[in-house]
């Protein structure tokens, strides 16, 4: 049995639970016979009896159909144990294919759909256009990435190395580069951050292209990174519901998905405040840091430059 067909039982599951299988009905019996009864006993109290018995029959029925709902979600929590064990086993290699060294080979041929895009774009904007507070983009593979968050003050930006950076933000004027706070990422080693300090920290798409445990890695460091109320947005691909799997069978993207993903959260401290699933692409998670956003801040900094006079 291949990874894949476990993901489709248990998309079938879940189908039997939210469509095919279904208590409506015996909510609505219970309900017209609960009228009928009160009707009965009223004015015809000699059927109560036999209009009672009914009623007690849709009352077991309806326990027995949670019964049966409990169970199949049992299942499912069965089945999703076993995903993430088998996935874990038939990915392992990949910890030495996709690494922080090779994700930018990897962002560099991303196509990404365009209504993708200006959605993720709506999204940073959110978040990424108040200059109170400090705000950092992980792997920036394009000048693009950078326009919504121009405002943040200060932008830190990190990649593998800073000549790729420099690349990324080359358009951009010299007074702005100047201002731009770039950092090369290595090991996933956030200790030269700003600790606490950062409203906004979002990496596009590189989790795409990093094993699961660089991928945990990185999202369990960045939370010291952010203040109270701070968001991590990134990108990641969702394969117990798609299939991306095909594609990570194919060693052309990393494996995770959404249920290792909650678990981890959860673990550490995160709150969820959306995942977004967009079909055969990927998916894109907001996650929070419990708290609100505050700042003492005024207005952005402001320097002056003098030149002196020769004497």
């Amino acid at each position: 049995m291949k990874l894949r067909d476990l993901c489709l039982y248990r998309k079938l599951l879940l189908d039997l639970i939210n469509s095919r299988l279904t208590r409506t009905p015996l909510s609505d019996n219970i309900g017209l016979l609960d009228r009928t009864l009160v009707t009965t006993r009223e004015t015809f109290n000699q059927y109560s009896d036999s209009v009672l018995s009914m009623h007690q029959q849709c009352e077991t029925l309806a326990k027995e159909y949670d019964k049966v709902t409990d169970q199949l979600q049992e299942l499912i929590v069965e089945v999703d144990n076993d995903i993430n064990k088998w996935s874990d086993e038939m990915f392992e290699e990949y910890k030495e294919i996709f690494t922080v060294d090779t994700v930018y080979q990897h962002l560099l041929k991303l196509q990404i759909p365009d209504k993708v895009k200006e959605d993720i774009k709506n999204k940073v904007r959110l978040y990424g256009s108040n200059w109170r507070y400090p705000g950092l983009q992980i792997f920036p593979n394009d000048a693009e990435w950078i326009k919504p968050m121009t405002t943040m003050d200060p932008l830190y930006i990190t990649g593998t190395s800073l000549s790729a950076l420099n690349d990324v933000v080359e358009e951009y004027p010299r007074g702005y580069k100047n201002r731009l706070r770039s950092y090369e990422l290595r090991n996933l080693n956030f200790r030269s951050f700003p600790q606490g300090q950062f409203s906004l920290v979002f990496c596009l798409w590189a989790f795409k292209y990093l094993h699961s445990d660089y991928v945990e890695l990185a999202i369990t460091r960045i939370f010291n990174l952010l203040r109270p109320g701070g968001v991590l947005m990134f990108g990641f691909n969702n394969c117990i519901t798609s299939n991306l799997i095909d594609h990570c069978e194919d060693q052309k993207i990393s494996y995770y998905n959404v249920n290792k993903l909650k678990q981890l959260v959860e673990k550490i401290g995160y709150e969820i405040v959306a995942l977004t699933d967009y079909d055969g692409f990927g998916s894109f998670a907001e996650i929070k840091k419990p708290g609100e956003l505050t700042t003492s801040k005024l207005h952005q900094a402001l320097g002056k430059v003098i030149s002196k006079s020769p004497n």
